[in-house]
């Protein structure tokens, strides 16, 4: 006799066997989210730095462009020209900054008010991802290491 399709029997089996895989994986892909939300967001916010000091160099010296911060929720950023926000950028959930300094200022030359080094924080890894700003050259830089501020970057 010429069977046809499949007893019941393999197919429960099939099922747990792709169960189990999605449940391995899963985690994973948890994790995979978050670590590209936490590099998106500091390649975002090394874009919105460079944009500034761009703007910093070709505006007027009355002008003046910085941005600042939302420290009450360590996840919202704005770039002002003057008193006027020209953006706002929120941050994704798992994303915040740590301690940032009240503002990050470009003169018109492209310097910045001072060296700055911004954390930006992963509640879901719980791991950090940095912003550098050096203060001598106004270079804009991400790093996933925690350099030590007497260190020329």
């Amino acid at each position: 006799m010429l069977q046809r399709g499949f007893t019941m029997i393999e197919v429960l089996i099939a099922i747990a066997i792709i169960a189990i895989l999605a449940a391995i994986a899963a985690p994973r892909m948890g994790n995979t989210v978050a670590e590209q939300e936490l590099s998106a967001a500091a390649s975002q916010m090394v874009a919105d730095l460079r944009d500034l000091q761009q703007r910093s160099v070709n505006a007027a010296p009355a002008d003046q462009f910085r941005m600042i911060f939302d420290a009450n929720t360590g996840q919202v950023y704005y770039l002002m020209r003057g008193l006027n926000a020209v953006k706002t950028v929120s941050l994704p959930r798992s994303v915040r900054i740590v301690s940032p300094p009240a503002e990050v200022r470009f003169t018109i030359n492209g310097a910045p008010n001072s060296g700055h080094r911004l954390r930006l924080f992963s509640n879901r890894l719980n791991r950090f991802q940095y912003v550098y700003i050096a203060g001598a050259t106004g270079r804009v830089r991400q790093s996933p290491l925690d350099i030590d501020d007497s260190m020329q970057w």
